[in-house]
């Protein structure tokens, strides 16, 4: 769960309830990601990538489910207004490790969503496609994504991604063949590039 930096160290967040188990000693599970809207000020909307239970229309044997959700502050204080979560998008996920889940919006206003291949060796494993998830452009796996959180519920699709119509990829994947990223942000200046650092099999 988050907490509030500052002398009275309030919780601001707690999911706890709402997330999948953990491992002892080493896990890549949690949450993995918060971004704030760019006009937070004004509409109070946040966002957050965590790890939940294993939805029902998941593979029975895979581990659990990423979900990105919205939430929202009340605008004259900084606390989360209860029952405001809004769930955007879930991606079921065959291990519990190569996540990722970072968030960011970009200069143009659309929201970034890193996304891990979904664990196993050189992309190889239970819930890996031949060819590998990171490759593979009809799974959300091991991709960035890029959803535009303002246009629709529960969101649209910028029409400049590369297989906006669907035809030959999932609309929301803006880049596809990643391992695991590590973090990711935008170039303040020049051409606002996206900088996104991946781990290697080794």
């Amino acid at each position: 769960h988050l907490i509030e930096a500052g002398e009275s160290r309030k919780t601001f967040l707690d999911l706890r309830s709402r997330m999948s188990g953990f491992n002892p000693g080493m896990d890549e599970r949690g949450i993995v990601g918060l971004a704030l809207h760019p006009d937070f000020r004004a509409n109070g909307r946040f966002y957050v990538a965590y790890s939940a239970p294993l939805r029902a229309v998941a593979p029975s044997d895979w581990n659990h489910t990423m979900r990105l959700s919205e939430f929202r502050v009340r605008v004259d204080s900084p606390t989360v207004i209860p029952g405001s979560e809004r769930v955007v998008l879930e991606i079921d996920q065959p291990g519990w490790n190569h996540n990722s889940g970072r968030l960011a919006f970009g200069p143009d206003g659309f929201l970034y969503w890193s996304t891990g291949d979904g664990s196993a060796p050189n992309d190889i494993g239970k819930g890996h496609v031949a060819q590998g998830n990171a490759q593979y452009r009809f799974t959300l796996l091991g991709k960035m994504l890029r959803l535009d959180v303002d246009s629709r519920s529960p969101y649209g699709i910028p029409s400049d991604n590369p297989y906006a119509d669907g035809v030959e990829g999932y609309p929301e994947i803006y880049a596809f063949g990643l391992r695991n990223p590590w973090g990711f942000s935008f170039d303040r200046g020049g051409n606002h590039d996206l900088i996104l650092p991946d781990v290697g099999q080794d």
